[in-house]
This record gives structure tokens, sequence and C-alpha cells, in this order.
């Protein structure tokens, strides 16, 4: 019988719950039950039917984070890419479930269209891109330029892109367009010339042809008689054309004169009259006359009758400076002075006749010079006078010793003083390292001089005071007098020495001629030295007495506060002393091991049968050596004798 009263061999169950059965043979029952759980659904969804656009695909995926998957193509991925129309569906098996779900595909077709191969158009040419989709509904259009019409119109070159949307399916295509440069020229404004000149026109383009209406081929042409000249220019398949007007007329001459030289302070009237003319000047006049008072490079048109002829003329007027050589002066010996004139385009000549810009004074005396520019001309003078220069020394450099003065009385009668460090006045008392310069003025003259001093300031003493140090230990004597040269009175010149023994020792500093000596007096006192012997093993319950050195004004233990010479010690480890004589130390230890007694029992006597051998076995302590009375050290004897047996430990 089941728990929902049924009495079948087999229960359908569809709820969660307890379901049990007892089963009866007749005369016993047997009950068995079972917690049935229903597990939730796993809602695997594909989504909604949905459509993907031509020539592309469509990602399937499961909306189950963890799931066994099974397509209907087999695969078994959680995804599934589609690339056709159709019904697909996915099984996915999770927690013991397993549910299935399809979904139905449709492709969208694009909206095609096509804008044609690349094109190269001349400049100024308009194009018509028409971009229209044959694929019915509505259909956006979206060009590179941002127009959204379905055509738009090229005028520069670039690569035109436009983008069509049907239902969210977008397509592209593209077209470039070049637009070549075409000839690039001006023939310009109608020209007129005078009768004998000629006008040359170049409408050069590289890689152009030319056609003329003169029938010349060539890029330039001159051309000599009045007539309307035009020119065809093709280039890269563009050809453009243009025409000038040029006429020629009767000419007529004229001159403004050659090119003069004027002294400042002159002028010149320059007269381009003609009948029945018109004049302008290069600085905008339109009279016929312009009179000139400065240097300048003139020109005139003069137009008659059309014909315009221009002369030019270089009128240069020359200004010579006054006061070439500037007022008199005098030098200090020793001195120069570059009498120097600068007057462009003139010639120079001094008193001696030599004629360079430069003339340089090197003695006293009258210089004098004259520049010529043409038939102008202007002179000057000048007088350079020469003073002496102070005299004077301050000496070699010196060396100062301790205490020293170095005097520096340099005299120049009438003449100012000033030192580097902005005294006046002399004499000088120096007694500090340093450099010392003077400059003497005399009369504006001066001159300079410079010593260099040095003091030595040695020290009063090289050495420490005299010393006693203990039994083997070294000292190190120390000189430190910067820049100073040393020597010991072993002969050795170091900066230090370094005493092992007993006695006098002196050293000797010296520097430039300055020099000093001292000594030291260096004693020894012996090391109060013991022995505590060799380290020992004692047995437990033994001592040792430990003597250090009997007569140490100190002895210091390591076991503690005992200053006494000696100590009784019984436990293991290691024991120092440490004996103080005259403050010189001295320290010995020994270490002490402490064993425990060993011990060894055979037991009590014992009766044994005739002939029949006894093994006799030694309880010793741990890690004890053993000795039989018959001399064996095993731990244990065999004997077949009666009689006293003995072991020992050793």
């Amino acid at each position: 019988m089941w728990s929902d009263g049924s009495t079948a061999d087999t229960l359908q169950v569809r709820v969660a719950g307890l379901v049990w059965v007892e089963v009866n043979d007749g005369q016993c029952t047997a009950r068995d039950s079972i917690v049935i759980s229903v597990l939730p659904s796993l809602g695997l969804s594909l989504g909604r039917d949905t459509s993907f656009c031509e020539a592309t695909s469509y990602n399937l995926r499961s909306n189950l984070g963890n799931a066994i998957y099974r397509w209907q193509d087999g695969s078994s991925s959680a995804i599934f890419r589609a690339t056709t129309a159709g019904v697909y569906w996915l099984e996915a098996t999770a927690n013991g479930c397993t549910e299935r779900d399809s979904i139905n595909l449709v492709i969208q077709a694009l909206p095609r269209f096509e804008l044609g191969a690349d094109t190269t158009l001349c400049d100024g040419a308009t194009f018509n891109l028409i971009g229209q989709v044959n694929t019915p509904g509505n259909v956006t259009y979206r060009w590179s330029t941002g127009s959204t019409n379905s055509s738009i119109n090229v005028q520069s070159s670039g690569v035109y892109t436009l983008t069509t949307t049907l239902n969210s399916c977008t397509f592209s295509d593209r077209r470039r367009f070049t637009f070549t440069q075409g000839p690039s020229f001006e023939l310009g404004i109608n020209r007129g010339f005078c009768i004998g000149e000629a006008y040359t026109m170049d409408v050069a383009n590289i890689g152009a042809t030319y056609r003329w209406n003169t029938g010349a081929t060539a890029s330039r042409i001159r051309v000599t008689q009045t007539n309307t000249y035009y020119v065809d220019v093709s280039l890269n398949g563009c050809t453009k054309r243009d025409s000038i007007l040029v006429s020629f007329a009767p000419i007529f001459k004229y001159s403004l004169g050659g090119d003069t030289t004027l002294c400042a302070g002159e002028s010149l009237l320059l007269d381009a009259s003609r009948v029945n003319a018109s004049y302008r000047w290069n600085n905008g006049n339109t009279t016929a006359t312009r009179t000139l008072t400065q240097t300048e490079t003139v020109w005139s048109d003069v137009t008659v009758g059309g014909c315009r002829v221009r002369d030019s003329i270089k009128v240069q007027f020359i200004d010579l400076p006054k006061g070439l050589l500037g007022r008199d002066t005098s030098l200090c010996d020793g001195q120069s002075i570059p009498l120097q004139v600068n007057v462009p385009g003139a010639t120079i000549r001094w008193q001696d006749n030599s004629s360079a810009n430069i003339f340089t004074v090197t003695q006293a005396g009258l210089y004098s010079v004259r520049a010529s520019a043409g038939r102008c001309s202007v002179a000057d003078s000048i007088r350079v006078d020469y003073k002496p220069i102070p005299q004077f020394s301050l000496g070699r450099d010196t060396i100062l010793c301790n205490n020293e003065r170095l005097n520096l009385n340099p005299s120049v009668a009438g003449g100012t003083y000033r030192w580097n460090d902005g005294q006046t006045t002399i004499p000088r008392q120096i007694n500090q390292s340093g450099t010392y310069s003077l400059a003497i003025d005399l009369n504006g003259c001066s001159r300079s001089d410079t010593v260099a001093v040095q003091v030595v300031n040695l020290p009063s003493r090289l050495l420490a005071n005299d010393t006693t140090l203990c039994e083997g230990r070294p000292l190190t004597l120390q000189l430190q007098v910067p820049g100073a040269n040393y020597l010991w009175q072993d002969g050795s010149t170091t900066a230090s020495f370094t005493v092992n023994g007993a006695g006098i020792y002196w050293a000797q500093a010296s520097a430039g001629r300055c020099q000093i000596r001292d000594s030291i007096q260096v004693g020894y006192n012996p090391l109060p030295r013991f022995n505590l012997g060799k380290d020992t093993v004692l047995c437990t319950g033994e001592s040792l007495t430990l003597l250090a050195f009997p007569g140490a004004d100190q002895v210091i233990w390591n076991t503690g506060p005992s200053t006494s010479p000696s100590i009784n010690v019984g436990n293991a480890g290691i024991y120092s002393a440490r004996a103080i004589l005259l403050n010189c130390s001295f320290t010995d230890s020994i270490k002490l091991d402490v064993k425990a007694i060993p011990t060894v029992t055979l037991g009590p006597d014992t009766l044994i049968c005739d002939d029949k051998p006894h093994l006799l076995r030694a309880n010793a302590s741990t890690g004890a050596q053993l000795l039989w009375q018959d001399g064996s050290t095993l731990a244990t004897l065999s004997t077949t004798t009666p009689g006293i047996y003995w072991v020992r430990p050793q």
C-alpha cells in the first residue's frame, strides 16, 4: 500500500513530498520511504522570431548560464551562428531537467545600388551622382557629404560614399572622382607698345599642348604687330582658350643725361620736356622737370601719343664729414691709437702720403689727413701727446711663518693708489695669505702689480703628551699640517708613524722656510698574565679551583661580582677571568664539563647446573664502558665454572 492509499505495484509521482510504501507477505510488513523534489523550470529562451540582413549572420545564444546544449545540427556550444533563414531549435539540460526552444529566422534583402566606376573630370565640371535603390520599401540615404537625397552634384576631387538603409539593413558603395587640373594661364589685359618693341606671351603648362591663331604650337610667342591673339591650351584632356589685343604705336627718344657726382650744397635740374607729352617720375611727380639736392637714382616715364619711354640717372651728392680725426688726445707710454677715416667712395691721404683708412699712432706728434671724392675734399688734423706710466714693484711671491709680516711700500710721487680690496693707502703690513694687487694711477696712466702671500701657521705642538701603554698595544702618531712636509726620527716622511716599543719619538713639519719639531716619550706596562689551565672534565660531586693573577689591582670573573683572584667551580660551563693591573688587562678562559659516575650491576648470586653455560649480563648506566675480570669489554660474559665474577665501569 502506497502513501496515497493505492495498492498497485507502481506509483506515478507528480508533486513533491514524502512518498512511502508498505509491503505485506501475509506474515511480515516492511515500509520504505523517499522524499521527492520537483526542480524548477530552466526557463530556456532563444527569443522571438526575427530577421537578419542579407550577407550577414545571426548569433543564437542560450539565456542559461550553465547547461549542456544540443542544437538541431548536433553542435553543443552555447552560441550558434546562423547564416541562412529557417527554424532553429536548442535543447538545454541542467540539474537533471531538459528543455527545448525554437526560433524562426528570416533574411532581409539589402538595399543594393551601384555608383559606378571611378571617374576623372576637368576642373570646373559638375557630375550628377545617382544612387537609386530598386529594392521595394522605405529606403533612407546618407552620403559622406551629409546629404540625404538619392543623388548629389560632384564638383571636387574625393571619394564619395553612399549608405542606404532599409529595415535596419545597410548597403554602401563608393566612387572616386578626380578633377584634373586643366591648363592654368591668363594672357592678361590688352597691351600697347611702341613700334620697334616686341611683346612675348608665355602660357607654359608642363605637359600641355598649344595652338595659337598664328599657327604656332609652342608655349611662347613673340609678336611685333598689332593684332588680337588667342591660344588654345590642352592639358590632361582639358582645353582652355584666352585672347588679348596687342597694339604698337610710333616711338620717340629723350635723355636725362649721364650719371653725375656733386658736392653737398649743390643742386641738379632734370628736364624731360617734350611736346604734347605727359610725365611720371619715380616719386610720383607729373611735372616735366625735377630738382635734386640729395643722392638718388631717378627715373622718368614720358608718354607721347600712347608710347611711353623711360630714362634714368644716378646722382650722388658727396657730403664729406667734418672733424675726421676728433680732438687732440694724450696716451700713456706704450699705448697706440688707430686713427680711422670712413668716408665711402673717398680717397684718403695722410701726412706721410699713405692712403689706408686707418693710421696707427705710436709716438707723440701732429697727424693730418685729407679725404677726396671727385672734386670734393675735406682735411683734418690731431695732436697726440704721451704721458709716463708709473714704475713700481710689489716684489716676488712670499711665504711668511707664524707671526711674521710683509711690508709693502711702493711709492710713486703724485700717484693715487688702489688695492684689489679697495684700500687706497701705503704702506701695508701683510700677515694673511692671499693675492694682493695694487694699481697706481699717475696723470691718467696706471700700472698694476701683484704679489701672492702664503702665511704658514705651523701648530705649536705636533705630537700628544708623553704616555704609557699596555704591553703589545701599538700607538699611531698622526701629523695633520696641511701643505707641510714631514720627517720622523727614523728618516721616514709619511704623515703617520706607528710605535711598538718604549722610547722617545720626534717628528718635524716643514712648509717652505717654516719648520717645527716635537717629541713624545712612550712607556709600556706589562700585562697581568695568568693561565686557568686546559679544558677539564669533572665527575659529579668534584670541584676545581681556578686561580687568576694574584697581584692584580682587580679580577673580574664572568660568574658574578666576585673580584677574588680565585674561585671554586663544580658545574659545567665556560669560565673566564679578566685581571687588571695598572689599567692593563689580561683575559683567559676554561671550559669545564661534568660527567656522572657510571654504575653497573650483575644481579644476585646465582646457582647453575653442571656443564651448562651461564650468560652474565651487566646492567650499566648509559654510555658506560665495561671491563670484566678477564679483560673483556662486552656487555655480557659467558661462564661454565663457578666462582666470583666482577665487572666495573670505566
